[in-house]
């Protein structure tokens, strides 16, 4: 049987899982929107899906390297710069007759999303921390199922990542991305 410390371990393991796994949800929803609905990313769009790419990474470093306080930093680091790229972007359209900048979701525009989904980030990763007894084990007894779900995750995400860099290079070639694209750079 287990110990009480394994737990905290596979706990800590699939909660990273999961963290991947909506990092893959966002990044996947933020390419759904620029290929079918055609709106491509701004630059703080990109700079927000950067963020996200570090809190992802920050989740697979723990999956693959081991539970680590700092890992959990680099995400909390991560999502602290997602919310100030985010909260510059809102209070750019904050004025009135202002219709921002992309979709809404629920009347709401992702980018203002994006802040309060950093913040979760935030709170689960802090409350994450409190939970050491992980950290630093250098054994522990995932199963060969949860290692091949996270493997898994970590090859969809890093796919994710390389997509990106692409779609970037795309929309703006080697130069300044424009602040409201509408074409990409390569394909004019």
């Amino acid at each position: 049987m287990k110990n009480f410390k394994e737990y905290h371990y596979l706990i800590h393991y699939i909660g990273n899982i999961i963290g991947v796994g909506f990092v893959i949800f966002i990044l996947l929803a933020a390419f759904s929107e620029q290929l079918l609905l055609g709106e491509l990313a701004c630059p703080l769009c990109l700079l927000q899906r950067m963020a996200y790419v570090a809190v992802g990474v920050a989740f697979s470093m723990n999956l693959t390297l081991g539970i680590r306080s700092s890992h959990y930093g680099m995400a909390i680091l991560a999502s602290l710069a997602g919310i100030l790229i985010a909260t510059r972007q809102t209070l750019l359209h904050i004025l009135p007759n202002d219709l921002g900048f992309g979709s809404t979701i629920m009347n709401i525009h992702v980018y203002t999303w994006n802040i309060v989904i950093f913040f979760i980030i935030v709170a689960v990763t802090a409350v994450a921390l409190h939970f050491g007894y992980a950290f630093n084990t250098k054994e522990s007894k995932v199963g060969k199922i949860t290692k091949k779900i996270a493997l898994t995750f970590i090859m969809i995400f890093g796919f994710l990542i390389l997509a990106n860099l692409v779609s970037v290079f795309l929309e703006c070639g080697l130069s300044t991305c424009p602040d409201d694209p509408i074409e990409y750079k390569l394909f004019n």
